[in-house]
Formats: structure tokens, C-alpha cells, sequence
């Protein structure tokens, strides 16, 4: 049975979930949310957004927000958001936006159970299963605790063992489409 997700008020889309094999592997025309942040920039199509700049910039960037993208309507098959909707402001209003100008999203969160997750002061929301999205209460002594748990994981003694318990990345992956009429 397919979860409805927030999505769905506002405009029918079809998601689903994908392997990461299958992630991974399919080719994408734009990258939304390139990475410049502390994980550094891994640039998964030819064209590439991103709302910081990276230290290096891929060969075609785009400095953009993921909400706005200055690109026409349908100018992209496949769009890669990876590790970028619990960052944004208004993470439906981002996969709209993205779906005005590609015709599939494929989007990668951090589960719940990941260690990044909760390692990262920058997220916004936490993200659910089903592509769904749980606005993150940021107070002061969260933020706080996520920077402690990301000093941790960065040290190679106990990154190497968060990482060895698979606890480090744990993604979930989507694929989503608005819905043909």
C-alpha cells in the first residue's frame, strides 16, 4: 500500500522507494545540492547547484537554492538530490520546484537510524520514511549535542567504528514522478 506523504495535498506525484544500486547507478542530467559543506563536493550529473560554493567547483555550476532553480520547465530528465531536502526551508516546495524542471527526482535522505543524522547541525528536518518530513526542533543545546556527535565521527578512531557498524550513512532512496494523466 503506498504512503501518502505531504506531497499529495498539493500536486499527485508517484513515489517510490529505490536500492541504492539502482540509485547509483542511473545516469542524472542535474545535481541540486552538490555538497560544499563538510563532506566536500561530489558532483553526480552534468550540470551541478549548489546554494554555497565548493572549494572546487564542478566544471558547470549553478549557484542556486534548490527552492528556486533557474533553469526552464522540463529542462532535465533525471535531478539528484542527494543528502539535500533536510537542509532546506521548505523541503515540498524544493521537490516542486525540482519537478518543474526535471521529470524525475531522485532523492537520497539519511535514515533516522543513521548516526549522520543526528551528527549534522545544519538539518532542518528529520526525515521519515516514505519521503516524508518532521521539522527538527532547533534549540541551543541540540545544536550543541549534533556538533559534539559530529567532532566525534569526524576522529578517525571512532569514525572508523561508527562506520564499521554500518551506523555512519544509512540512506533511504526515491524516486519521484508526478503522476501522467
Amino acid at each position: 500500500m503506498p504512503q501518502i506523504s505531504e506531497l499529495d495535498v498539493w500536486f499527485n506525484v508517484r513515489i517510490r522507494e529505490l536500492s541504492h544500486q539502482i540509485a547509483d547507478s542511473t545516469a542524472a542530467d542535474l545535481d541540486v545540492g552538490v555538497g560544499a559543506g563538510v563532506f566536500g563536493t561530489v558532483p553526480r550529473a552534468g550540470v551541478c547547484v549548489d546554494i554555497d560554493i565548493p572549494q572546487t567547483p564542478p566544471p558547470f555550476f549553478v549557484r542556486a537554492s534548490a527552492e528556486f532553480l533557474p533553469f526552464r520547465d522540463k529542462s532535465f530528465e533525471i535531478v539528484k538530490a542527494y543528502n539535500v531536502l533536510e537542509h532546506v526551508t521548505h523541503p515540498w516546495d524544493a521537490i516542486r520546484e525540482i519537478l518543474r524542471v526535471g521529470s524525475t527526482l531522485i532523492a537520497r535522505q539519511d535514515n533516522w537510524t543513521s548516526f549522520a543524522m543526528w551528527a549534522t547541525p545544519e538539518h532542518e528536518w528529520l526525515q521519515l520514511p516514505g519521503l516524508r518530513f518532521l521539522k527538527l526542533p532547533r534549540t541551543s543545546i541540540g545544536i550543541e549535542v549534533s556538533r559534539m556527535l559530529r567532532r566525534i565521527a569526524m576522529k578517525p578512531r571512532f569514525g572508523g567504528l561508527i562506520s564499521k557498524a554500518h551506523l555512519m550513512f544509512r540512506w533511504s532512496y526515491y524516486s519521484v514522478e508526478r503522476e501522467r494523466r
